[in-house]
C-alpha cells in the first residue's frame, strides 16, 4: 500500500496511549481509507520469503494498591523492549474491568467451540498446519498461541489447582459462527486440526477450554492431574458433600 495509507493492523482492539479509564462512544471517530487489497501480496508464503509481522504484546499485572508506583515501573520496563508502534496502560478494577474484556468478542447468541491444547515446542510443520488451517476457515474467531513458562513454571506443581505448568505455551481455538446447521461440519473441522497437532501436544486441558463434548471425568482429571483431582475431592466432600455445586465440569465429592 502506498505511504498514504498507513499502517494497516488487523485487529478488532487496538491500545490508545494515554487512554482514560473508560471511553464513551463520543470520544472515538472512525476514518476509513478506501484501496484496492492485494490478496497475493498479503499473503506470506508468496514474494521473495520474507515478511513482515505485526505483533501486539499485553502485559498485566495485580496491584494491591492502584496507585502503587511499581507496577507502572514495570509496565515501562517491559514497554521499553524493541521499539513498539503504539504503547498504553491504564489501571482496571478487576471484577468490574479485567472480567468484562472480551464480552463483546465472546457475547451472547452465537455458536462457539473452543479447543485447547498444551505445547512444549512450535515446529515449523506445526506452524504450516494453523496457517493452512486458518487460511481456509469459514468460521469467525482466532487461533491463540499464549505464552507460558517463566514465573507460571516457578511454581511447584503441587502448590495450587491449576496444573501442567512445565510446558510453555497454550494452543487455543476459539472459534465462532451463527447458523446452528454448521455446527457439525465446523467443528468437525477444528477437531481435524487438533487431531493433526497430536505430535506436538502433551498431556493436559485447561479446564476453563474444556467443551460440552470433553465433559467427561477422565478429562477433568486429565485437567488437574490424578493426585491434585484427588485432593480436590476431598475438599469437596468435606464442603460439599450433596455435590449441590456440579453444573461446571465437576469434581466429584470423594
Amino acid at each position: 500500500m502506498p505511504p498514504e495509507i498507513g499502517a494497516v493492523m488487523p485487529f478488532r482492539y487496538v491500545e490508545i496511549e494515554n487512554a482514560p479509564p473508560s471511553f464513551r462512544r463520543e470520544h472515538i471517530v472512525q476514518l476509513a481509507a478506501h484501496y484496492p487489497f492485494d490478496d497475493r501480496a498479503a499473503d506470506p508464503t508468496q514474494g521473495d520469503g520474507s515478511a513482515e509481522l505485526d505483533l501486539t504484546a499485553q502485559e498485566g499485572g495485580w496491584l494491591e494498591d492502584a496507585d502503587d508506583p511499581d507496577g507502572k515501573a514495570l509496565i515501562d520496563r517491559l514497554g521499553g523492549v524493541g521499539e513498539p508502534a503504539v504503547t498504553a496502560s491504564t489501571v482496571l478494577p478487576f471484577g468490574a474491568g479485567v472480567q468484562h474484556l472480551i464480552d463483546e468478542e465472546f457475547c451472547d447468541g452465537h455458536r462457539y467451540y473452543t479447543k485447547e491444547a498444551h505445547l512444549q515446542s512450535l515446529t515449523d510443520e506445526a506452524i504450516d498446519i494453523l496457517v493452512s488451517f486458518f487460511r481456509d476457515m469459514p468460521m469467525g474467531g482466532e487461533v491463540e498461541i499464549l505464552g507460558l513458562g517463566g514465573a507460571i513454571d516457578d511454581v511447584p506443581e503441587d502448590a495450587a489447582a491449576f496444573s501442567n505448568r512445565q510446558y510453555q505455551m497454550w494452543l487455543n481455538f476459539a472459534m465462532a459462527w451463527d447458523d446452528a446447521a454448521l455446527d457439525a461440519d465446523y467443528i468437525a473441522r477444528i477437531r481435524a486440526c487438533a487431531t493433526e497437532l497430536k505430535p506436538w501436544t502433551g498431556n493436559g486441558v485447561y479446564v476453563n477450554m474444556l467443551n460440552a463434548d470433553e465433559d467427561q471425568a477422565d478429562r477433568v482429571v486429565e485437567a488437574y492431574g490424578e493426585d491434585k483431582y484427588a485432593r480436590l475431592g476431598r475438599i469437596k466432600a468435606q464442603y460439599d458433600p450433596e455435590n449441590l455445586f456440579r453444573m461446571n465440569y465437576n469434581i466429584a465429592p470423594r
